[in-house]
């Protein structure tokens, strides 16, 4: 099983749009959850017709800010219990396993203001242990200060808030594989801020059905925040081994510079100079794949 979590921040923009073709065609998730789509439900008509094997839940934005969507295969036994501006909240079949298990995809309060509102929405969503659930979305907070780097320290209630939340309803974060951060605020040297926001949590049930898992950070992409990937021992996510090469046509492509000083500064002024190249080089083959149609 794949579900796929991305705050796209606004789908009516048609490179985004063949961005999330490519990510659901390179990753073929069971599910994807959609956040800051920016669109009403009678806007979704053109992505809709893009995802025909896919049914679709909408939560619409307000004005032009906010905006929720949840695709699952229509193969997927999966009832729709509960939608917000917020938050989707489903349950779905697993017939292989013979097992019912619920998820619910979390947009979390943006204001500073309203973010114990992310917290109280947790505490419902998971006060039922009895049967496995996964959480996962952009909840617009963080669990720990080494999950953010750059720009002022959060609040330490904010903090403490949301790991007591986690802590005293029995779900735990399912960890990642990839960038250390979700969001970045796309900023050179020292003044750019990262943090992870965008996560998957799940409780004991839910772990002990589905035993094995990986989580993956994937390329960020006409977005602040980069899609995450959860995939289960079924599925393993498959990388790509083809080394990288570098094509000097790009170089003549008008938007190969932006996405050159972005990635290069996505590590930090201060990381490894290895691993600011790996990245770079990561970005570039992504990048080329969305603007030029092959690698």
């Amino acid at each position: 099983m794949k579900i796929l979590s991305w705050n796209l921040q606004g789908v009516g923009n048609p490179w985004t749009v063949r961005a999330l073709k490519f990510l659901v065609q390179n990753n073929s998730p069971d599910i994807f959850f959609l956040m800051e789509t920016k669109l009403n439900r009678g806007e979704f008509g053109t992505i809709c017709r893009s995802f025909v094997a896919f049914n679709s839940v909408i939560s619409d934005a307000n004005g032009r800010r906010g905006g929720l969507a949840l695709f699952w295969n229509k193969n997927l036994d999966v009832t729709i219990n509960d939608v917000s501006e917020n938050h989707i909240a489903f349950t779905a079949m697993n017939n292989s396993l013979d097992t019912q298990w619920k998820g619910v995809g979390v947009y979390g309060w943006p204001e500073g203001g309203n973010k114990h509102l992310t917290c109280d929405l947790l505490k419902r969503v998971c006060a039922d242990r009895s049967c496995p659930l996964v959480v996962f979305g952009d909840f617009n907070l963080f669990l720990y200060n080494y999950e953010k780097r750059g720009g002022r320290i959060r609040n330490q209630r904010e903090l403490d808030d949301f790991q007591a939340t986690i802590d005293d309803y029995g779900v735990a974060d399912l960890g990642y594989d990839g960038h250390d951060f979700t969001w970045t605020n796309r900023r050179a040297g020292e003044h750019l801020i990262q943090a992870r926001l965008d996560r998957f949590f799940a409780n004991a049930k839910w772990q002990e059905t589905f035993v094995d898992w990986t989580v993956y950070h994937l390329v960020r992409y006409h977005s602040d925040h980069c899609p995450i990937l959860l995939s289960t021992k079924e599925e393993r996510q498959q990388f790509s081994t083809r080394p990288f090469r570098f094509e000097p046509m790009w170089m003549r492509h008008e938007s190969f510079e932006n996405c050159v000083v972005e990635a290069w500064g996505s590590e930090g002024s201060r990381g490894h100079i290895m691993d600011r190249v790996r990245g770079c080089g990561c970005s570039m083959k992504e990048w080329a794949f969305y603007n030029i149609g092959s690698v």
